[in-house]
């Protein structure tokens, strides 16, 4: 007989596919013998099924005879290849507010399967933690950012039978807090000439006093500015006038916000001024006099407290 080499060609598939079908190579016929020169079927035996792992397999032949060939099997390889895997993420609140925390989502899928591993969350030079993925899912809770632009992106680290993947970036916008400022007039009414205290008192929902400046207008013209001082979560402001003239006055305040908080305004508060009342008295000099002699007579006209 004459030596006759069967082999298996070397195949592959991806991880989850059905298996492929084998295809035997022979080396040694002669005298223009083919494959349908032997007897017998070959038959091909590999352990993998379907489900099994990425990785590489041997698979066997055998099956074959002939009078005429000493025939001897080589075993071939079935690679398994990790399938390809696609990652995506969203964020649960999209503008979100300075001081709020965002939760951002991963999911990962694939064309057949659900891929196992691990993600990791980013933006620029900062990473957010590596996350295992449960039934393809993950989520980062995110604290705090800063107002602005922050651009986030996931990457998929890959398993055994699924490839790695980046997903697309995800810009999330995060607005300066709001705030509330509110106008207090002391006292209301007033007398001309009296001490009159405005009083913004600006909050926030972050919990720290708000920083920054506060503008008090009659109608559209500013009269006066001053700085928020700290009074517990809350900030103050105050301005103290006596020259709002006698009648009503329409004064509201805004506050010019900060680089976290949006600014706001008081309403309106109406408030009137009333003419201070006097009282006269009159002296005469000198006295007393003589006949003849020159007389002042002098009227002193003083406001009655508190004008």
């Amino acid at each position: 007989p004459a030596p006759l080499m069967v082999s298996v060609a070397a195949t592959s598939k991806l991880y989850l596919d059905p298996l492929p079908l084998f295809a035997m190579i022979t080396s040694g016929f002669v005298n223009g013998d083919t494959p349908g020169s032997l007897s017998g079927e070959a038959a091909f035996q590999t352990p993998p099924t379907t489900a099994s792992p990425a990785g590489a397999y041997a698979v066997h032949v055998t099956g074959l005879s002939s009078p005429d060939y000493a025939i001897q099997y080589q075993a071939g390889t079935l690679s398994i290849l990790p399938r390809g895997a696609a990652i995506s993420i969203a964020s649960d609140v999209n503008p979100a507010a300075y001081g709020q925390s965002v939760r951002i989502a991963a999911s990962v899928s694939s064309t057949l399967g659900t891929p196992t591993g691990s993600v990791e969350l980013f933006a620029g030079a900062t990473s957010y933690g590596v996350r295992v993925l449960v039934s393809g899912n993950v989520a980062f809770d995110v604290p705090a950012l800063p107002p602005g632009t922050h651009t986030f992106q996931a990457r998929y680290l890959a398993s055994s039978n699924y490839v790695g993947s980046l997903s697309a970036p995800l810009h999330q916008i995060v607005e300066r807090a709001a705030s509330t400022a509110a106008l207090t007039v002391s006292p209301s009414p007033s007398t001309y000439g009296q001490v009159v205290t405005l009083t913004v008192r600006v909050t926030s929902p972050l919990g720290v006093p708000p920083t920054g400046s506060v503008e008090f207008l009659e109608g559209a013209a500013v009269f006066g500015t001053a700085t928020l001082s700290p009074q517990g979560d809350a900030a103050v402001a105050t301005l103290t006038t006596t020259t709002l003239a006698a009648g009503t006055h329409q004064i509201s305040a805004a506050y010019a916000g900060s680089s976290v908080l949006q600014p706001s305004s008081a309403p309106p508060q109406s408030f009137s001024v009333a003419r201070s009342a006097t009282e006269v008295t009159l002296a005469t000099s000198p006295n007393p006099s003589r006949v003849g002699e020159a007389l002042t007579l002098r009227a002193t006209v003083n406001a009655v407290a508190p004008g």
